[in-house]
């Protein structure tokens, strides 16, 4: 078995990233136009998220040496996110659902539509970000089950980002991203430089797990009672706070016995 190498600077780079992916959706519930360059930098993170997936998903695979058992081993755990975090949002889901003047059935119709082919309901826009590293990872494994060569499966996933003018989803997106960061393991190990062990990038690695699932409840506590936001900003740095402070507490808590079970939210 090779030897565990932690790259840590993803740590701290995830963490800034989530901090990105609380002002993009603060953005979008306020109607922000935030300036040209934080509109680039804002895009980079969700990207980011699949690149650091297919990262450590490759260097998991060059560690445990068996590919197929650790592909479907993170696939069983995405998938356990994805529907752990979609019912942690149905209380949400359910207030939208239902007042839409549809009938019961067209809403439950149109609810199963979005989860199943979009990733994201109402308002849970984070976790289409789960639904798109299914279909990634699905396709990856498939291909790699065929014996495809990891530069063969980049190259088609870019194809896919072209011709799909890369589209926010798990086929023209999430493949690209995620094939591109098992590249970068494989043949550019060294872009994602080592730091000295230290306690607190695991705690950046949970801690920013958590804000990216979490945010959306704040984002939409803060616009229930701010609807006419004129302070964009301050509530980005407020829901970040807030969403940071209540994963410290899920973090402290799931260290006890009574509390283990909150692990599921984070793996």
């Amino acid at each position: 078995m090779v030897q565990q190498t932690r790259y840590n600077s993803l740590d701290i780079m995830k963490m800034f990233m989530a901090f990105l992916v609380v002002g993009i959706h603060v953005g979008t519930i306020t109607n922000t136009d935030y300036p040209l360059p934080l509109e680039l930098l804002l895009s980079t993170a969700v990207p980011f998220f699949f690149l650091c997936s297919g990262f450590f998903l490759q260097n998991k695979t060059i560690r445990t040496q068996e590919e197929n058992k650790t592909i479907t081993k993170y696939l069983k755990k995405t998938l356990k996110l994805y529907v752990i975090w979609h019912l942690i949002y149905l209380p949400i889901d359910l207030r939208y659902m239902f007042h839409t003047g549809n009938s019961l059935w067209q809403d439950f119709n149109i609810y199963a539509q979005m989860l199943l082919f979009k990733g994201e309901t109402y308002f849970t826009w984070p976790l289409w970000y789960l639904h798109g590293l299914l279909i990634a990872v699905i396709i990856i494994g498939l291909m790699r089950k065929v014996k495809i060569p990891l530069p063969i499966i980049w190259l088609t996933s870019i194809v896919f980002m072209i011709i799909g003018n890369a589209e926010r989803n798990g086929l023209c997106q999430g493949f690209a991203f995620v094939s591109t960061g098992m590249m970068l393991r494989c043949y550019m190990p060294h872009i994602a430089f080592k730091l000295k062990d230290h306690p607190i990038y695991p705690t950046f690695r949970l801690h920013s797990t958590l804000i990216y699932f979490l945010h959306m409840y704040f984002v939409l506590l803060m616009f229930a009672f701010f609807k006419d936001n004129q302070y964009p900003y301050l509530s980005w740095i407020v829901v970040f706070l807030l969403t940071w402070m209540t994963a410290y507490i899920i973090d402290r808590a799931r260290q006890r016995k009574a509390f283990r079970w909150l692990n599921h939210l984070i793996a």
